[in-house]
């Protein structure tokens, strides 16, 4: 499992995440926009090789992903037919945390950068 790959694979992510939220926070005010997010990313997704060692392991299903799909947020019963099912406080909340987990996913790749150049010395 290569550190990069990961760290790499998951600001991907990340960055679809966050031009889906701005899609739906442009679309705060349209009538019947149904707010949209990106499906979880799986450890498969993330460039981690899964091995069952033994035979009652459970195994990954699905063949290696491509892309991520983009999923509609399920909505609450408040909101009447037709209506617009984004809620803007939490595309902001999305947003921040999704800022956060890329300053992480950075900071883990410099660390380990510095740490293999270190080795090399």
């Amino acid at each position: 499992m290569d550190i990069f790959s990961v760290a790499s694979r998951h600001m991907e992510w990340l960055s679809a995440r966050q031009a889906v939220i701005a899609g739906n926070i442009a679309n705060v005010n349209t009538p019947g926009f149904r707010a949209r997010d990106v499906a979880a990313l799986s450890p498969a997704d993330g460039g981690m090789d899964l091995a069952a060692t033994r035979p009652g392991h459970i195994t990954a299903a699905g063949d290696e992903a491509t892309g991520f799909a983009v999923v509609l947020q399920q909505a609450g019963k408040d909101v009447p037919h037709g209506a617009n099912t984004v809620r803007l406080e939490d595309e902001l909340m999305k947003a921040s945390e999704g800022g956060r987990q890329a300053g992480f996913d950075a900071s883990v790749m410099k660390t380990f950068h510095r740490l293999l150049l270190a080795s090399l010395k």
